[in-house]
């Protein structure tokens, strides 16, 4: 479970501002996989930054325990595709079909993408700079989660929504699934309505030489 921090510099009123800039930069460079811990200089002797560095854990348990909404989420998300697209892999666009949040205590937003394919670190700063301008999440990492489904499934769920299925994702029998991979004229729902059609016609044939022959016309045979 990946944990909030709050990184507390002690000693504060011994460095004037630009050896504070200068610890923060440092201990950015020595822990870059704390980049969202906020760097905050107390004194424990003065009391100084003490009242910061409370407020900022403080704001650090609530926007942990913060729920998206998903809308909000996704809308957020689609305007930022149509002014930064992802990159094109393998000849096609990267797309977020839909965004959510399925974790509080540690944030976790899954995004349902359009193909499988490894997001450049680039894109997942990206996609953790877009949230962060909206949610900032104080002092609390975020993990995100970027899931595709495989292509046989993708392509057993437009086959389904073709034959009517309503839901997103359809678990089909794989019966089914073999008989909608032949061409339509070989599968059986096809064959089945072009004989009940050719039965139909010799019916209708046999009852218009019957009716032709009760008349004195044709032979009914």
């Amino acid at each position: 479970q990946q944990k909030s921090c709050v990184i507390v510099a002690n000693k504060a009123d011994r460095l004037d501002a630009a050896a504070r800039r200068a610890f923060s930069d440092s201990v950015r460079e020595r822990m870059p996989w704390l980049d969202y811990a906020p760097v905050l200089h107390a004194s424990a002797l003065t009391g100084a930054g003490v009242d910061e560095a409370l407020d900022t854990a403080a704001s650090a348990l609530a926007w942990r325990r913060t729920k998206v909404p998903k809308r909000r989420l996704n809308e957020l998300f689609a305007r930022a595709q149509l002014l930064r697209p992802l990159p094109v892999v393998r000849g096609a666009r990267l797309k977020m079909q839909y965004a959510t949040q399925h974790a509080t205590e540690s944030p976790t937003f899954v995004f349902r993408m359009n193909r499988q394919a490894e997001m450049h670190p680039s894109v997942v700063r990206w996609v953790e700079r877009t949230l962060r301008s909206h949610w900032p999440f104080d002092a609390t990492p975020l993990r995100l989660v970027f899931k595709a489904d495989p292509p046989r499934r993708r392509r057993r769920n437009a086959l389904a929504r073709a034959e009517g299925a309503s839901s997103r994702f359809v678990k089909m029998p794989k019966k089914k699934w073999r008989e909608l991979q032949k061409p339509f004229w070989q599968r059986e729902k096809f064959v089945a309505q072009v004989r009940e059609r050719n039965r139909e016609r010799r019916r209708a044939s046999q009852e218009a030489r019957r009716a032709a022959a009760a008349a004195g016309g044709l032979p009914a045979s």
